[in-house]
């Protein structure tokens, strides 16, 4: 079974903006819920990838290169991250570089803004000699 993970993208500066969009506002006003994707999380990654892609949990941002989408229920949220997923060592992992409550059918522009600069910084700075490829 191929199992994965999912990691706030800290950059270089120790910054994971994931927390500053979205999960410290969830912490302060919606304390359940932020419990909830948190071991959310945690189940997701107990799960072989391929069945999280095909339940569509998972999948790539169309028309956008090396960005996925992982989608979470919540009570009556949906819960949006846009990142980059990547092969270390045979290991699937995404990097949560962006998050949101989804309130539309559609990623909206805005977003999709701010996760593409996010994209291309996580990029820059993700060294492709490693032993990481991102897919």
């Amino acid at each position: 079974m191929e199992y994965w993970q999912i990691e706030l993208w800290e950059n270089q500066d120790g910054i994971r903006r994931v927390e500053r969009d979205l999960l410290k506002k969830m912490m302060k006003k919606e304390k359940f819920l932020f419990a909830d994707l948190i071991e959310k999380m945690e189940q997701y990654t107990k799960v072989n990838i391929s069945d999280v892609q095909k339940l569509e949990r998972l999948e790539k941002v169309k028309s956008e290169d090396n960005m996925w989408e992982l989608k979470f229920h919540l009570s009556k949220n949906e819960i949006r991250f846009l990142g980059c997923l990547t092969l270390e060592n045979g290991l699937h992992v995404f990097y949560a570089l962006y998050a949101f409550k989804k309130k539309n059918q559609k990623i909206i522009n805005e977003h999709r803004i701010v996760a593409r600069g996010r994209v291309k910084e996580f990029i820059n700075y993700f060294n492709p000699n490693e032993l990481k490829k991102i897919l």
